[in-house]
């Protein structure tokens, strides 16, 4: 299922963190992949109208920590060593 006030919430919260600073990278993971989309959908459109959004994910997207919208499936197991 999709829960649409905590996907909001979610992306407020860390849309917070990211204008507040570039210097931290940030993984979202969410309990199914609906609601990963749907938060990855809130994330894009605010980023659509947010210069310091998008200089946030510009910052991090060329790194091994980009921002990541992921459900926990996802997530598990994919951690590498080196």
């Amino acid at each position: 299922g999709r829960n649409v006030p905590e996907a909001r919430a979610i992306v407020e919260h860390a849309a917070g963190l990211m204008r507040a600073s570039v210097a931290h990278s940030i993984g979202i993971v969410s309990v199914n992949k609906a609601q990963s989309e749907l938060i990855q959908s809130f994330v894009d459109e605010l980023a659509a109208s947010d210069p310091a959004i998008q200089a946030y994910q510009e910052h991090w997207s060329e790194t091994l920590e980009p921002l990541f919208v992921k459900n926990l499936e996802n997530v598990q197991g994919g951690a590498t060593l080196s």
